[in-house]
């Protein structure tokens, strides 16, 4: 991602759209572009996108880090958080002969917010559906929290705000607290041996429904799955009259581990569907013919 230093004032249309209550309002504006002090550093990334679109540069990828304020009372001071928030749009590859002419989505935006969780080692979050932003479309987006607070939202931004900003493209977005983030961010680091013990794998595939967030699946399985459940993944999404109208089929693969010795297929056997059981139990949901 390439960064961005955008302006910290805005017009008063332009603010609306991401909020409309507490906005800060400068009292002796310069001009009618800069009235309000900026609620979210999404505008001005906007603004770049379709600068950078009129110049013949579609694909973008851009973020910023910088204060935004919001929550204004009168004879009180706006909350004034620093904030993360990248912004991407068009190509998903540069244009060449090899390559696929796709367009970005909302797992690229997605995947560049998890290998960011990555990088700083921040792997107790967890993901859930958003359905109260402003900005973001609700049918492809999520919030992030951390020992139960709200740090971010990730998602498409709706499209009639796309175009207020003059882009014809797909834009998709994170934001991220920062002052949030360094709170959960822990210092210490722990590595452990890799085991010479062979690991076994299984499979298995639930029917649930489309509203339901993988990430709950995934993180019940873990919880419940014992001290020799090193890994689970999704490693297929099915969509289909097959599983019923409003459903999809999430195909999960476990790894089982031992760091002491080898685990027979009898033991890995009986944590399997010790962890089916008690997911289909949790979240009342169903195996895949």
């Amino acid at each position: 991602l390439i960064e961005a230093f955008t302006n910290g004032m805005l017009n008063q249309e332009e603010s609306e759209y991401f909020t409309k209550k507490g906005l800060v309002k400068i009292l002796n504006p310069i001009s009618d572009d800069m009235v309000v002090m900026r609620p979210s550093l999404l505008p001005g990334l906007l603004k770049s996108i379709q600068y950078n679109i009129n110049r013949n540069m579609a694909d973008v990828r851009f973020f910023e880090i910088g204060r935004v304020f919001t929550d204004y009372q009168e004879g009180k001071l706006p909350n004034q958080p620093y904030m993360l928030t990248a912004a991407i749009s068009g190509r998903r590859f540069p244009l060449s002969w090899n390559a696929d002419n796709d367009t970005v989505d909302f797992y690229d935006i997605k995947g560049r917010l998890e290998q960011f969780f990555n990088k700083i080692f921040l792997d107790n979050y967890q993901i859930f559906l958003y359905h109260k932003s402003n900005y973001l479309l609700k049918e492809e987006s999520i919030g992030i929290k951390v020992n139960d607070k709200t740090i971010g939202f990730c998602g498409k931004v709706k499209e009639d705000i796309c175009k207020f900003f003059g882009i014809e493209n797909a834009v998709y977005t994170f934001e991220l607290n920062i002052d949030f983030l360094v709170e959960n961010i822990k210092l210490d680091r722990k590595y452990k041996v890799i085991s010479r013990y062979p690991y076994s794998e299984r499979d298995i595939a639930f029917v649930i429904p489309n509203d339901m967030v993988s990430n709950e699946v995934i993180d019940y399985i873990y919880e419940v799955g014992g001290k020799n459940l090193i890994n689970v993944e999704v490693f297929d999404v099915f969509k289909g009259v097959s599983v019923g109208l409003g459903n999809i089929s999430l195909g999960i693969r476990m790894k089982f581990q031992s760091n002491d010795r080898t685990l027979n297929d009898k033991e890995v056997d009986k944590h399997f569907h010790n962890i089916i059981n008690k997911t289909q139990h949790k979240f009342n949901i169903s195996l895949r013919n």
